[in-house]
């Protein structure tokens, strides 16, 4: 029967039939449903906002149920949400909720609300997507699939207020030949702080605390800037800061000892802490 009616719709379009005349047309002699005619009409070379018209009009679907029978019928997001939009006014955040509904991946559905409502900012996608249901994965994918660059990436995340642990992953399994102080650069653009991209690095490439520190200095973070990381969320003792200073900053004893002193560290602490690491003593600790 599906061939027999794709076939009949065909012959219909050839004679400039348009496609309520052909719905019509299809259903004088029995009632066809909107799946067998969705399918009739796509293979006859009907355009897909002609079949909603057809849905809403003549089967009397709601913006659901076309999004539904859009989707089965291998739609892509971006012309179902076009359709959406244009034949049942809906807003791109109920868009968003209808392609969830549907079956629609996060990255078709993303696209499809980027490309047809104006004005729409990655973040607006984004948030539009978690609103509806999609994880965080999904709204990397979107933006993966538009090429957006990992340093706007990690800047939606910080503005749709993913966790940086969380952010860490996404951007590392995204971006894989981005390098770990590439994620953690991109990160502090996206204005993350210090203690999340250090814990998102250590989780995910299971690093030591010494690693997290070189990755940091890679990526460009102070070496005053590490240390008063250790020292207020690792809560280090200053000997084992200027035991990391050393190994990944490589600076000496007396610039170390200005930066133990500046982060809050005691005079004796200092004192001992560049004896242990650098095995120099000086009269002004």
């Amino acid at each position: 029967m599906s061939q027999q009616l794709s076939e009949n719709a065909l012959q219909l379009r050839a004679a400039a039939h348009s496609a309520s005349q052909a719905v019509e047309a299809l259903n004088s002699g029995q009632q066809i449903s909107s799946s067998d005619m969705v399918l009739a009409l796509k293979n006859a070379g009907y355009l897909s906002h002609e079949i909603t018209t057809t849905l809403k009009n003549y089967y009397n679907q709601s913006a659901q149920e076309a999004a539904n029978e859009m989707y089965r019928k291998g739609y892509a997001g971006l012309t179902t949400a076009q359709n959406l939009k244009n034949q049942y006014g809906v807003s791109y955040r109920e868009c968003a909720k209808l392609l969830k509904n549907a079956g629609f991946s996060g990255s078709s559905a993303g696209v499809g609300i980027y490309n047809t409502y104006n004005g729409m900012t990655y973040e607006g996608v984004g948030q539009a997507l978690l609103d509806a249901g999609y994880s965080s994965g999904d709204v990397m994918a979107f933006m993966s699939s538009i090429r957006v660059p990992i340093n706007t990436a990690a800047e939606v995340f910080q503005k749709l207020g993913i966790p940086g642990k969380e952010v860490v992953k996404l951007l590392a399994t995204a971006y894989n030949w981005v390098t770990q102080e590439g994620i953690a650069s991109a990160m502090r653009y996206g204005k993350y702080a210090i203690n999340e991209i250090a814990d998102g690095l250590k989780t995910f490439y299971n690093l030591t605390e010494e690693g997290v520190a070189y990755v940091l200095n890679k990526a460009q973070f102070a070496a005053e800037e590490v240390a008063r990381f250790f020292k207020d969320v690792y809560h280090k003792t200053a000997a084992e800061v200027a035991d990391i200073l050393k190994k990944t900053y490589n600076i000496g004893a007396e610039a170390a000892g200005k930066i133990l002193q500046g982060i809050g560290y005691a005079a004796n602490q200092v004192a001992d802490a560049l004896k242990s690491a650098f095995n120099w003593v000086a009269d002004i600790y």
